[in-house]
C-alpha cells in the first residue's frame, strides 16, 4: 500500500470516528492536546499520526491500530474478543468454526447474532 493511500485511509477513518462521536475538529484537538490544524492535516491525509498518537486514538475510540491504518475492517482489536468469549475459547477458533460453515449457515449465524443483540 502506498504511503499516500495509508494517509488518506487513516485520515478518512479518523474523520469518521470523530464525527460519529459528535466531536468538532477543535474538540478533538483539545482532547489530544494538538492543534486543530494537526487534526485537519490528519483528516485530509496531508500527514499521518505518529505511532504514539495512533495508540492514543485507538485507545480513545476502542479500535485497533490496524483499523485506523485501513488494514482491517474490524474495529475491535482481536485481543478484546478473547475477553468476550469463554476463557477456553480463542478468537481464531471462533473464526475457523465460522469459516467452516456454508454460506447460508454463516448468513443465518449473522442474522441470529443481530437478532439477539
Amino acid at each position: 500500500m502506498k504511503k499516500d493511500a495509508v494517509e488518506n485511509i487513516t485520515g478518512s477513518i479518523l474523520s469518521d470516528l470523530r464525527k460519529s462521536s459528535g466531536m468538532t475538529q477543535k474538540e478533538f484537538a483539545i482532547a489530544f492536546n494538538v492543534s486543530e490544524g494537526t487534526i485537519s492535516h490528519y483528516e485530509q491525509g496531508i500527514t499521518i499520526p505518529n505511532p504514539d498518537m495512533l495508540i492514543k486514538f485507538a485507545d480513545y475510540f476502542h479500535v485497533s491500530i490496524d483499523y485506523l491504518l485501513g488494514r482491517s475492517k474490524m474495529k475491535t482489536d482481536t485481543s478484546e474478543f478473547n475477553n468476550i468469549f469463554y476463557k477456553n475459547v480463542k478468537t481464531y477458533e471462533v473464526i475457523d468454526l465460522t469459516l467452516s460453515l456454508s454460506k447460508d449457515k454463516r448468513r443465518y449465524l449473522l442474522e441470529t447474532l443481530n437478532y439477539i443483540k
